[in-house]
């Protein structure tokens, strides 16, 4: 079984370049959204970011361990 949360823990020290996809991510959109949906959520790295940007997320996650990480994170 592979999860991938070492590799996930990791990148999520990342900063700038997690900004980056977050922002390159936006620049698609036509206006701010208030919701997003983030498939693949993994730990949650891009939806703390999103947050910032005052939208509300909501996360999607099959890996079980990850599933718990993420409540932890709320």
């Amino acid at each position: 079984f592979y999860s991938g949360y070492n590799e996930l823990s990791i990148m999520e020290e990342c900063k700038n370049y997690n900004t980056s996809i977050v922002r390159k991510i936006l620049s698609y959109l036509p206006h701010k959204p208030d919701t997003i949906l983030d498939f693949g959520a993994g730990i949650g790295t891009l939806a703390e970011i999103l947050q910032s940007y005052n939208c509300t997320i909501q996360c999607v996650e099959i890996d079980q361990t990850q599933v718990e990480i993420l409540k932890r994170k709320n």
